[in-house]
């Protein structure tokens, strides 16, 4: 039974699959190692190619020999970590995020908008007392935005507020 196979089988356990990707990693390296050193150069190539091809199959071999280093480990689980959130359903969908907006807000709304950073992140920030031109909605499937009078660009929701009718310019 292969690595591969093992961690298929047992991955609905409550079995640790760490040591079972060690494996895995090692028959990968091991079995990448065994297709370099079989290749049969042609009899016109130069014994330097065998020689690369030796070179590199014993490096694969002393990896796969090596253990996991835990700081690299670390790094890797943290990178998986950070991909998790950014995939998960938590991640609000901009369509849905925009048809939220458009039922409260219709086009027209008094909002203050700031196109570059917000005022949490940068206290000098530009904020425009403005009204919404547009409808809001997914740009390019990834940002939930709206356009608003005075400015020439779309801004994303996220750097839109509704504002009260008496609390600004129209």
């Amino acid at each position: 039974m292969s690595a591969r196979d093992s961690i298929e089988n047992l991955w609905d356990r409550a079995t640790p699959v760490g040591p079972l990707l060690d494996a895995y990693r090692v028959e990968v390296l091991n079995e990448a190692a065994d297709e370099i050193a079989g290749v049969d150069f042609h009899p016109n190539a130069s014994a330097k190619c065998s020689y690369i091809a030796e070179g590199f199959a014993r490096r694969l071999r002393a990896l796969a020999a090596e253990p996991v280093d835990p700081t690299k480990a670390a790094r890797m689980q943290d990178a998986a970590d950070t991909l998790a959130v950014r995939r998960s359903p938590a991640t609000p969908d901009p369509a849905a995020e925009a048809d939220r907006w458009n039922a409260l807000h219709p086009v027209g709304t008094p909002v203050f908008a700031y196109p570059g950073c917000r005022p949490e992140g940068d206290p000098k920030a530009e904020r425009l007392t403005t009204r919404t031109r547009s409808a809001a909605s997914a740009l390019g499937g990834h940002t939930a935005v709206v356009w608003v009078e005075g400015h020439g660009a779309c801004i994303s929701l996220t750097h839109v507020d509704p504002r009260p009718e008496t609390g600004g310019a129209s």
